[in-house]
């Protein structure tokens, strides 16, 4: 004899947002800049700090650097690094990387009197640790440089 029930399965997906990444609290980027004359010229050091509040590991990889000269729409390069290293920043926890950007002081010399800004971008690609796609962010920082004027 065939005995008939049903039967109802209930799923309940987790909310991707609160799985991850943290309503409350956002991961904080910081780009910091310090700078020191030289006999060869400026010396920026760019100090990325990330302080990781979702709740996954993160990587910031293929990282770079690059100072401009601004005057209104006009951007010029005058330093670049690529050489920043790639860090893995645990859930919860900060890390910091730098790199430096030496400028000539011929580059300086040659930046037009009216320029307004200096600007600092940092670039990367971003992506929980373990999965293949990222995101690529830049983050920009100006700097007013009435000392030149």
């Amino acid at each position: 004899k065939d005995l008939l029930f049903n039967v109802t399965n209930r799923i309940t997906t987790p909310n991707f947002q609160e799985l991850i990444f943290s309503k409350d609290k956002p991961t904080i980027l910081s780009v910091r800049i310090k700078g020191k004359f030289t006999l060869s010229g400026y010396l920026f050091e760019i100090i990325m700090e990330v302080d990781n509040k979702y709740n996954v590991d993160l990587i910031f990889k293929n990282s770079t650097s690059e100072i401009f000269y601004v005057n209104y729409d006009y951007h010029q390069i005058i330093g670049k690094c690529d050489k920043i290293d790639d860090i893995i920043v645990k859930s919860g926890e900060k890390e910091v990387t730098t790199c430096e950007i030496l400028v000539p002081y011929s580059k300086f010399f040659a930046i037009d009197r009216s320029t307004d800004w200096i600007m600092n971008t940092v670039t990367s690609e971003i992506s929980i640790v373990g999965v293949n796609q990222s995101v690529l962010f830049e983050v920009r920082g100006y700097q007013e440089i009435n000392i030149l004027t």
